[in-house]
């Protein structure tokens, strides 16, 4: 017996070893046009100097003076920039290639926002909740860890102004808070293929009125959020302006140097297919204006003004409507 198992311990073994030179070949076979052409271009094309020179033209703050990196950095900016001139004007700087430098911005900034998640008490009947952004492993336990003061108030206000979104996880937690189990919270397209993603809590929190606050700047995640409040309940109400309109989702190719490729990979529908407009999700009070309008606003000192004083009447209106509501 012990025999046996040696022998197929070994035959094992040495089928393993014909798999892995299989797959080295294939994936060698697969990259290696790019390959040889990299390494005859870093290595032997007559004056590196001006490899380097049109990469840095190309690059700019991506460049790093490292030719092989910057000649990877150079396709995939080549690439992707390509693709991204055949998609909507919004939609195009989502297929690009971040450096190290752009990642760290994106990640610290989307963290710092989601870290500034707050709540306060406006009246004995209505909290106010300003949700940010929907960062992956920091938004839900910041709401959650809220949840003991807004549960028991009878109208919340959730502000969703200026939060452009997030990861899908964020999302379905928080989300699944206000929604029953088995509620449908937003579904992806990806070409044939469809996810439908659900609500798994069997005790979500219940309010006679809930208010969600956006503007312009309330867009991808966030605009799914509020698909998937107003269309499974019927005690929402949405005020402030048109959202931004992000109907796509992306996806990050994180790379071991800590850059990452961003692209395109499927359309949000809300959770009864509904999808987001070019246009933006329109409120069902407006109050505000456009981006366009804010900036075409010289005076930079008269444009936060003006902003600040929408702001403010989107606010008040909010405790308008849920003042007559009593």
């Amino acid at each position: 017996m012990e025999k046996l198992k040696t022998v197929l311990s070994i035959i094992l073994g040495i089928i393993l070893v014909i798999l892995l030179l299989i797959a080295k070949d294939y994936f060698k076979l697969r990259s290696e046009k790019l390959l040889i052409m990299k390494n005859d271009l870093t290595e032997s094309y007559y004056d590196t100097n001006k490899l380097k020179a049109m990469l840095q033209e190309n690059l700019g703050e991506k460049y790093t003076g490292e030719i092989k990196t910057d000649f990877d950095n150079f396709v995939l900016t080549k690439v992707l920039s390509s693709i991204s001139e055949l998609e909507n004007e919004k939609y195009k700087r989502y297929d690009s290639f971040l450096s190290i430098k752009d990642m760290k911005e994106y990640t610290d900034s989307r963290r710092d926002k989601a870290e500034n998640i707050n709540g306060k008490q406006i009246n004995q009947n209505t909290y106010y909740l300003d949700i940010n952004h929907f960062f992956d492993g920091v938004t839900f336990k910041k709401v959650f860890s809220l949840s003991h003061q807004f549960r028991n108030y009878k109208n919340l206000i959730i502000d969703l102004r200026d939060n452009s979104g997030g990861t899908f996880d964020e999302l379905k937690d928080v989300a699944s808070l206000f929604l029953e189990k088995g509620k449908v919270i937003y579904q992806l397209n990806y070409g044939k293929e469809k996810d439908c993603i659900v609500s798994n809590n069997g005790e979500p929190f219940v309010f006679d009125n809930i208010v969600m606050l956006t503007n312009y700047n309330t867009a991808s995640v966030s605009e799914l959020f509020i698909l998937a409040l107003k269309e499974n309940l019927s005690n929402v109400k949405v005020i402030g302006t048109g959202t931004y309109g992000k109907s796509i989702s992306y996806s990050f190719r994180n790379f071991k140097d800590g850059s990452a490729m961003v692209f395109i990979t499927s359309i949000m529908v809300g959770a009864n297919n509904t999808p987001i407009d070019i246009n933006g999700i329109q409120p069902d009070v407006m109050i505000g204006n456009t981006e366009d309008f804010y900036n075409s606003i010289i005076d930079e000192n008269k444009r936060k003004d003006a902003i600040e004083s929408d702001s403010k009447r989107q606010f008040d209106e909010a405790l308008n409507y849920l003042n007559a509501k009593e």
